[in-house]
């Protein structure tokens, strides 16, 4: 592997447009080689923008490099993983990684077959809000995590996007706000509270064209040190509601941002805030979003360089896939959708 990492992009949407493309671009250890695209067109305006060279319109066509930034919709992933596995090349997924376990499962097992990395890219976990939340709540300095309630969501209006948008299709995105949105909060959690396992105790889903546009779960989260807290998940796109995380100590609340700029606050148990808190940490572009993308590719980078696995390694958020499946599970699609939340259903 060269000194200087070579990087493939495929797909040429908006998250590798505004956030993807002007990291790596800052990264001197790194040469974008290539951006591939369905529309080529796309593939060849945004390569024009950040100096990229070639462009391409055929997976099968892309010369050599050492990772590929695989950046479009879950649904439709699989016959590009296929030739990126077979060309032996490190993969690095936008989210949702997977769908279901079994896709989470195949595409770990075809990257052992052909000895590449693979990582996700959750950047979430790299803000700073959410670094000290898990410092905090690993440090068992307030005693024992009680419960951990978080919500994010808004009235959406409009997206200014026809029905060929990805979104808009849940088979090519793998489903709703829970899937799209969900991913990331439920991510959040995990990473916080340094989650080990699951367990889903019952959850509504609200099906308007057949996506869902809200969701409500709840259930329990084995802890660290093998201890458990309750947790309750929020989210919606029909309604305002709180965008925030809640962890409930004995004595006290942690409230945690959802943003990169987002803080962390120390509030007695009605929720009156006491102490805001600030992360301590190094890096360029601090409190913005970019920081999160460059240090998920810093750590995918030393990943496939070592060998070893990092913070993005994909089995890190097999929790993530396998709760959001056994909602989707739970609450299907409906034939008929009136808008309306169903009733909470519990697993058998």
């Amino acid at each position: 592997m060269n000194d200087q990492m070579r990087i493939g992009i495929l797909g040429a949407g908006s998250v590798v447009e505004q956030y993807h493309l002007p990291v790596l671009s800052a990264m001197p250890e790194v040469q974008v080689e290539w951006v591939c695209d369905i529309v080529k067109e796309q593939a060849v305006a945004l390569g024009k923008t950040y100096g990229v060279r070639r462009s391409y319109s055929d997976l099968n066509d892309c010369p050599e490099v050492d990772i590929v930034l695989v950046a479009i919709p879950v649904g439709v992933r699989r016959p590009s993983l296929e030739v990126i596995f077979e060309r032996k090349w490190n993969v690095f997924c936008e989210k949702p990684f997977a769908g279901t376990a079994q896709e989470h499962g195949w595409i770990m097992k075809r990257a052992k077959e052909q000895k590449v990395e693979v990582g996700v890219g959750m950047m979430r976990r790299f803000y700073d809000a959410t670094v000290l939340a898990r410092k905090l709540a690993a440090s068992g300095m307030f005693g024992s995590l009680q419960e951990v309630w978080a919500s994010e969501g808004l009235r959406q209006r409009g997206t200014g996007r026809d029905m060929n948008w990805y979104q808009a299709n849940a088979d090519a995105a793998g489903g709703g706000v829970l899937m799209e949105t969900g991913c990331h909060l439920v991510d959040q959690v995990a990473t916080i509270c340094s989650a080990r396992s699951y367990k889903l105790e019952a959850c509504a889903m609200e099906y308007r064209g057949g996506l869902d546009y809200a969701a409500r779960l709840r259930g329990s989260l084995e802890i660290a040190q093998s201890q458990t807290c309750s947790f309750r998940i929020a989210l919606s796109k029909t309604e305002d509601i709180y965008n925030g995380i809640m962890l409930k100590f004995a004595d006290l609340q942690v409230r945690v941002g959802l943003t990169a700029a987002g803080g962390v606050a120390l509030c007695d148990k009605e929720g009156k805030s006491v102490a805001a808190l600030q992360q301590p940490e190094e890096g360029f572009h601090r409190g913005q979003v970019y920081a999160a993308f460059y240090r998920e590719w810093r750590e995918f980078i030393h990943q496939c360089r070592t060998r070893t696995a990092s913070l993005v390694h994909a089995d890190s958020v097999c929790l993530t896939t396998r709760l959001i499946e056994e909602c989707y599970e739970l609450q299907p699609r409906p034939r008929q959708d009136d808008g309306r939340f169903s009733k909470y259903v519990e697993p058998r």
